[in-house]
Formats: structure tokens, sequence, C-alpha cells
């Protein structure tokens, strides 16, 4: 399923627990305002991974309500894990600099 995030872009919903774990893995880079969303089960501090994903992305932890509370910008292809500071529900990633005017305690509507 596809929604639109206004001023941001077009996402991908990922739902099902094998389209989350595979992720961006193995993708060509996004191209402009477009990204994927990772709806997970319920509130956590999920361990996310750059593993055979080969470029740079903005990552933004979203709670149940759809606020951002967590942002890491510019994240490098193959680290490790990351996990936000907080439980969250949703993760959107994007491009390297597509987040630029988001942040923390922003709500956005899909």
């Amino acid at each position: 399923m596809d929604v639109k995030i206004k001023n941001l872009g077009k996402f991908k919903v990922l739902k099902n627990k094998s389209e989350i774990s595979t992720g961006l893995r193995f993708s060509k880079k996004l191209k402009e305002k477009e990204g994927v969303i990772l709806n997970m089960e319920k509130e956590s501090k999920f361990l996310v991974d750059m593993l055979f994903v080969f470029f740079n992305l903005d990552l933004a932890f979203l709670n149940s309500k759809k606020e951002i509370v967590d942002i890491r910008r510019n994240v490098k292809p193959f680290i490790s894990f990351i996990t936000p500071n907080v439980k969250s529900k949703y993760l959107i990633e994007m491009s390297s600099s597509e987040m630029k005017n988001l942040k923390i305690g922003d709500k956005l509507e899909f």
C-alpha cells in the first residue's frame, strides 16, 4: 500500500514481518520524495540495521500517535544496529537530507 505525507512525499507501507525485515536491503537508491514506512505490530525499542543498504538514509521514529520521537540523519550503509531513544511504532526511511525540515515532536498524517 502506498501513502502520501504532506510536504514529505510518497511512501510504501511495509506491514508484514518479511517486508519489515527486508526493508531497503539490496534496493536501488530511493527517488526524491520517496521512502518507506515500517509499521510495527506494537510500540517498542526495535533494532534497525543498515546491512546491505547501499546509500545513506534519514530515519524518523514515530510513536502510535504518529509523532516523531527520534530522528537519525545521514545514517551510513552497513551500520550494525540503531535503536530509537524511546519506544516507536513506525519508522520512516528516506534518502539522506530528505527529512531536513522534520523535528522531534512533529506529528505526521498518513
